[in-house]
């Protein structure tokens, strides 16, 4: 392994409610990913029952790894700072304990950030079960490209420059190339940049946080990349069903205060009004949720509402701690 100091690199994950079991194997990629790259893990215990750390205690003799104990449990944002705060090395890689990483990989993700000292933020090709490409890179969540989304369109004509504009299918992916932003899910990161933006904002307790970070950096000239050389494995929020009421609330919770940073009021009304569209049409159909069972539709529709309440300013974001 190379000893070079300036290529040196932190691996930040964090560990919630449930998600303990797929650390190990993510984990277990790590030092072949890495290839070259000398890294060390820090791991942030957010999970409240200790099931991150004990998982993180089988792999401690193998890998130069770091438990960070929260004695609460708080959102994704907060953790990664509390993280960053014990971060020497020059990059920092965000990744979500859900993946898996190829052989090689983030050796490869670290030398395209070498090649350009501007890159602040680098993302990756993702797949998901059954080899689903997962939208890891994206453009701005502006009201026509949400329109498009909430009504279904864009899932319909995914490769279509106009309907499709939010994941980006359309662009020839082979190559390096310039973004909106990448996924917090992989994304590899300069200290310097992330230093001069002041970290991630802890406002977002989850969703919408990596959108708000490529944003500032953008803004402050650095550039924010996709690296389709590089395709890891996500199972993308293997409890998501399990707590679907919480995150389709979240989601929108986040796009609102994403929205309420950067832009103006007139555009802060649109995007209420388009996510209610969406809201709505998904109440309009959502009887065919039957089919998933009553539990499930009950809990869409308690969703459903409690969102529409949240875009109509009557109701704030509920928190699953």
């Amino acid at each position: 392994m190379c000893d070079d100091p300036a290529r040196q690199l932190a691996v930040i994950l964090v560990g919630t409610n449930g998600l303990a079991p797929f650390l190990g194997p993510c984990l277990d990629t790590l030092p072949a990913a890495c290839a070259d790259v000398p890294f060390r893990v820090l791991i942030v215990d957010n999970d409240g029952h200790g099931a991150t750390s004990r998982e993180a205690q089988t792999r401690t003799t193998r890998l130069p790894l770091h438990v960070l104990h929260q004695p609460e449990p708080k959102g994704f944002a907060a953790n990664v700072n509390d993280a960053l705060a014990l971060v020497q090395e020059p990059y920092v890689l965000l990744l979500n304990v859900d993946t898996r990483l190829p052989e090689g990989g983030v050796a490869r993700a670290v030398r395209t950030l070498e090649q350009d000292p501007r890159i602040g933020a680098l993302g990756v090709r993702m797949v998901g079960p059954g080899g689903r490409i997962e939208s890891s890179a994206r453009c701005y969540p502006y009201p026509s490209v949400l329109l498009w989304e909430q009504i279904g369109i864009a899932r319909l004509f995914p490769r279509s420059r106009l309907f499709g504009r939010s994941r980006l299918y359309f662009v020839c992916q082979d190559q390096v190339i310039d973004v909106d932003w990448v996924s917090g899910a992989f994304m590899l990161l300069r200290r310097e940049a992330l230093e001069e933006v002041g970290g991630l904002d802890a406002g977002f307790f989850l969703y919408s946080e990596d959108t708000d970070l490529c944003y500032r950096l953008r803004r402050l000239g650095w550039r924010v990349v996709f690296e389709p050389g590089v395709t890891i494995f996500h199972w993308k929020d293997p409890l998501r069903q399990r707590r679907r009421r919480f995150t389709f609330v979240q989601t929108h919770r986040s796009l609102l205060r994403f929205w309420r940073k950067h832009s103006s009021p007139a555009r802060q009304l649109c995007v209420r009004l388009v996510l209610m569209i969406g809201v709505f049409a998904r109440l309009a159909t959502a009887p065919l949720l039957l089919r998933n069972g009553l539990g499930y539709f009950r809990d869409s529709v308690l969703a459903f509402g409690e969102t529409l309440l949240l875009l109509a300013g009557l109701k704030r974001a509920v928190s699953d701690g």
